[in-house]
């Protein structure tokens, strides 16, 4: 399916990282139908999501763009397993609240400043007793973020982004479901 104009419009006419997010929280929370930068940019969030989606939505409104995140999900017999995971764009500041959201536990984030392009990858999902995706593997290049937004960000919505932290948090414990997101949500959006 493409995009209809109607469908990308709330997408290219954010100009600032609060308009983004909370047009991210918007398509979250079903009152759009279109995400230009998930698996199949028509269908709402996956299944998995369904629980997460109301700190999802108050990270977004606090000035934390989600833009990928996963339940923990503990080890099939299948060898499938998942850690708890959210990457985001936002500010120095949200950063600095989100490490001293998480500090003193054993949750993880992988920070990247504006102009680090560093790659840190970490296995957060298993399928088949292998590793199958990793978090700190995304990069705050233009280039990058255009792709992951499906190109329908724009360009002025980019070079914000372009200043933004990209953070990855992780929880190393594999199937753990609620530290990392209730500390997100006390820190962030409490």
């Amino acid at each position: 399916m493409s995009a209809s104009e109607e469908d990308l419009a709330p997408w290219s006419a954010a100009r600032t990282l609060a308009d983004l997010a909370e047009v991210t929280a918007r398509w979250l929370q079903g009152e759009l139908r279109y995400f230009p930068g998930h698996n199949d940019p028509s269908e709402p969030p996956l299944a998995e999501t369904k629980d997460l989606i109301k700190v999802l939505v108050s990270l977004n409104r606090a000035g934390y763009l989600t833009t990928n995140s996963q339940p923990g999900q503990s080890m099939t017999r299948d060898g499938n397993a998942q850690r708890a995971f959210v990457r985001g764009y936002c500010t120095e500041d949200t950063y600095k609240r989100i490490d001293a959201a998480i500090y003193g536990t054993e949750l993880i984030a992988l920070p990247r400043p504006p102009g680090m392009y560093h790659l840190c990858p970490v296995p957060i999902t298993t399928v088949g007793g292998k590793n199958f995706t990793w978090g700190g593997m995304s990069t705050g290049e233009a280039d990058a973020i255009a792709r992951e937004f499906g190109g329908a960000l724009s360009e002025s919505m980019l070079d914000v982004l372009t200043t933004c932290w990209l953070v990855d948090v992780l929880d190393p414990v594999w199937g753990r479901t609620n530290l990392l997101w209730s500390k997100l949500r006390a820190g962030l959006a409490g």
